[in-house]
């Protein structure tokens, strides 16, 4: 063997362990992501008979037809749609939850997810069974029962903590947003830079 043939295979064993060693520091978040898109499942539901693809046109009007059937009303602000979940009376502590929900558009204005602030109706400073921990525990189960597949994951999300779960291109992430409420997402991460 000459010393050329000896540099290749030094190179070429350390590209080698430079790629496996790069796969190895890929966060678990970024394994799912990538298994995940590479299985080529779709989901396109979101919440109600909403679906990723859906035009701010669609839903618009399928808000507005809610509103005159009375199952939604505007939310804070009128910029986002106003629906409440009802008591679960199988809770220990039954309360309605407000979800407030507007979707997430494209520059085409095509719906690619839904970003939803979910608080307790009931939420009070001394009510330990409405603070956000409780919120979220209850959420993940509901988003587990609605959207089943793989469990969630936590995630470090700046100062915060983030629950996702990934099924396919469909990305569920809910985070506390205030010391009252929650913020829930679900997209598709085929058009997210992840």
């Amino acid at each position: 063997m000459n010393l050329e043939n000896i540099r290749t295979i030094v190179a070429a064993v350390m590209i080698a362990f430079v790629l496996v060693s790069a796969q190895s520091c890929k966060s678990e978040y970024t394994k799912i992501v990538e298994s995940e898109l590479a299985s080529g499942i779709t989901y396109d539901s979101l919440i109600f008979d909403l679906k990723i693809g859906q035009t701010k046109k669609d839903f618009y009007k399928y808000c507005w037809d809610m509103n005159k059937e009375k199952q939604i009303t505007a939310g804070s602000g009128n910029k986002y749609a106003l629906f409440v979940l009802p008591k679960d009376s199988t809770d220990k502590y039954p309360d309605k939850i407000n979800v407030e929900f507007y979707g997430m558009f494209d520059e085409e204005e095509v719906m690619h997810g839904m970003e939803m602030k979910m608080e307790y109706y009931s939420w009070a400073p001394w009510l330990d069974q409405f603070q956000v921990d409780k919120l979220m525990a209850k959420i993940q189960a509901k988003m587990m029962k609605d959207y089943p597949g793989n469990n969630f994951i936590e995630i470090p999300v700046g100062e915060t903590t983030a629950l996702v779960k990934v099924d396919g291109n469909r990305q569920i992430r809910m985070y506390p947003l205030t010391v009252k409420q929650i913020m829930v997402k679900i997209e598709d991460l085929r058009t997210k830079n992840i």
